[in-house]
């Protein structure tokens, strides 16, 4: 229940007004009496103690209190506040000339945006054809040009999230590499949970403590980070056939490669709320990269390039928006692209094409659809 609060002036009023129904009297105070002079004082006083009823109202409540407040609130039902975490995903990694014996990269290697202002660490990638567990390194075999590798920020939060080929520089020498460029944006940055989401969270946990339900298993894969994009199948198997009595969790972490770290922490997350003798699997949504075409008309006297890129920026930002399983519409690009400037008239008929077809993209529940810039192209007619 919110809490009714007046003012100082207020305050002084209902004083004044109350000793003057005690005493039976109508008295015109003015400033200078000594009467309203006490009056004030008391007032005052009484608006400090209206200030600290507040603070410790608003520290008591999980739904006023902020921050470290609320941090200490959740505490008490061992409830934490979800970390900042570091954007990753991959880079590739090329050699000006194939050498004659296979190159090692270790982990711990630094790589940064031009100026390094934002470095990334290499990092283990099992799943990558390029790293060699019995060489603890990743490999560039004798006489390749390029490989890819994983990589992680040094900072966590949105601050280390990139654009495509925002990383470009090697920051201390890697024996055999020249160049270092990231093929797709990283977005999987994020600041530490806000105090909105972290309530919210709690109530989705509050609410399904001691069930085997959706809702639990939806609760405790979303408390172990952020930023996860998650469908929940039903009967289905991790190959997407029908399958009673399992369930399939698919994730993607925003990075399009979700790393297996990642998933086994969810899984076992998973198995400590699902129900007894029901069987569940955890994988990472398979990435579907498409390539967009479409051409506009822009407006006459506008700047043709700023537009373009306008409607690039606008599409990226819808594809990449999409969650799992969900279809890529054609039709949904073309609005996208007239709502992405006012210098934006049209959209020429037939020229919307995903992956060279005019139709609609469709993928399986297992699978996300993603998009970059190289794969983004808004020409004018």
């Amino acid at each position: 229940m919110p809490l009714t609060t007046k003012s100082f002036d207020q305050l002084v009023s209902d004083l004044c007004n109350a000793w003057a129904a005690e005493i039976s009297l109508s008295p015109a105070l003015v400033a200078g009496d000594p009467v309203l002079a006490i009056m004030s004082a008391v007032g005052s006083q009484g608006l400090f103690l209206q200030f600290l009823v507040n603070l410790v109202y608003k520290f008591s409540r999980a739904s006023t209190a902020e921050g470290t407040d609320l941090d200490s609130f959740m505490a008490d039902f061992g409830f934490l506040r979800l970390a900042a975490t570091n954007a990753s995903g991959r880079v590739t990694l090329t050699t000006k000339v194939a050498k004659a014996t296979n190159v090692l990269i270790s982990v711990g290697k630094t790589v940064q945006v031009t100026g390094g202002a934002i470095k990334f660490d290499i990092v283990e990638d099992a799943s990558l054809p390029a790293w060699s567990a019995e060489q603890n390194a990743y490999v560039l075999p004798a006489g390749t040009l390029s490989i890819d590798v994983a990589i992680k920020a040094q900072v966590a939060g949105s601050g280390s999230n990139v654009q495509a080929t925002q990383i470009n520089q090697i920051a201390n020498a890697i024996t055999g590499i020249d160049l270092v460029n990231n093929q797709q944006p990283f977005t999987n940055g994020l600041d530490a949970e806000s105090d909105r989401d972290f309530r919210n969270r709690f109530i989705l946990w509050i609410n399904s403590l001691s069930k085997a339900t959706k809702a639990a298993i939806l609760s405790t894969v979303l408390n172990v980070q952020q930023g996860l994009n998650i469908s929940l199948l039903e009967n289905t198997d991790t190959a997407g056939n029908a399958r009673n009595g399992f369930f399939t969790v698919v994730v993607d972490d925003g990075s399009g490669a979700t790393p297996a770290p990642l998933l086994t922490s969810i899984f076992n997350a998973v198995d400590e709320v699902r129900g007894f003798t029901i069987q569940h699997g955890v994988l990472a949504a398979a990435l579907v990269l498409v390539t967009i075409q479409l051409n506009i008309k822009v407006a006459a006297g506008a700047n043709a390039a700023a537009t373009q890129q306008a409607v690039q920026t606008a599409i990226l930002a819808y594809v990449n928006s999409l969650k799992i399983g969900e279809t890529l519409y054609l039709h949904k690009v073309t609005q996208v692209a007239i709502d992405a400037s006012p210098n934006v008239l049209s959209v020429q008929p037939n020229s919307q094409l995903i992956d060279s077809l005019e139709a609609d993209k469709t993928v399986t529940v297992l699978q996300v659809i993603r998009t970059d810039a190289a794969h983004v192209t808004a020409g004018t007619y």
